[in-house]
């Protein structure tokens, strides 16, 4: 078993590269690189994950942990923008003096 971005293909070359659930774990300049190097002219990089989509409760304390640890973060954003219009994520501290 090999990183993706240090597999040898052997000389190979595919039709395609498919990432189910996986790619944000490769690095992405290597790999990239990888895929285009394994690929056959007009092969195919697939990437694809699931995206769930929470409770409005739960969307907001996701949004304030997000915000609270990685404001800047792609995630971060994303949770924002599920919010309902004009609402903004929690303290992330007041939640802690809420719960005891």
């Amino acid at each position: 078993m090999a990183a993706f971005e240090a597999w040898d293909p052997a000389g190979r070359a595919f039709d395609a590269v498919i990432a189910g659930q996986t790619w944000h774990w490769i690095d992405p300049v290597a790999g990239a690189a990888k895929a285009a190097q394994v690929l056959r002219t007009g092969g195919r990089l697939a990437v694809f994950w699931n995206v769930g989509q929470p409770t409005p409760d739960v969307t907001e304390a996701f949004a304030a942990a997000y915000n609270h640890v990685v404001p800047d973060a792609l995630a971060t954003r994303a949770y924002r923008r599920a919010l309902p219009a004009g609402s903004h994520p929690p303290s992330q501290t007041s939640g802690w003096r809420a719960s005891g």
